[in-house]
């Protein structure tokens, strides 16, 4: 009987030391913030994507359910930047004041974006356009369900 005890014994140390080891990790790797922050946080996470040209970081910030005024959807996104971000030189993506307003599983970013593109030699052609972005919680991830007035920039960009 005593090895059974044994054995019940240490099976109840490892869950114990296991579900305290997940616990921690939950603890510090759980986002933190305010839901304004996360918002931020994602907008950021997208200009950093573009900026890197990582197409899947930054879209994996969009909903399935993506549209816009032009009749993009998320598929369409994908195919804009897959070819929009080879034909352009490297790339240097600024929010600047961005407002932010939530409510309950939604929210609304209005901030100024500043493109440039860095080329040698010469000032960078840059654009500074108004966004208004729209987002959606699904799940425990906000994601985009559209933006208005990126257009200009890329219209822009591809006018040269």
């Amino acid at each position: 009987m005593r090895s059974i005890g044994r054995l019940l014994g240490r099976r109840w140390v490892t869950l114990a030391f296991v579900g305290a080891v997940a616990l921690a990790l939950l603890i510090v790797l759980w986002p933190r913030g305010t839901p304004e922050q996360k918002v931020l946080r994602v907008l950021s996470a997208i200009a950093e994507a573009v900026e890197r040209k990582d197409v899947g970081g930054g879209l994996r910030h969009v909903s399935e359910d993506y549209h816009d005024s032009r009749g993009n959807t998320k598929l369409e996104l994908t195919r804009l930047a897959w070819g929009g971000l080879r034909e352009v030189g490297q790339l240097s993506v600024v929010l600047y004041g961005p407002k932010v307003t939530v409510q309950g599983r939604e929210a609304t970013v209005q901030v100024e974006v500043l493109v440039e593109e860095m080329k040698a030699g010469g000032p960078p052609p840059s654009i500074r356009t108004p966004v208004t972005v729209k987002l959606r919680k699904e799940g425990w991830r906000w994601q985009v369900v559209n933006a208005e007035g990126w257009q200009v920039a890329k219209d822009e960009l591809e006018q040269g």
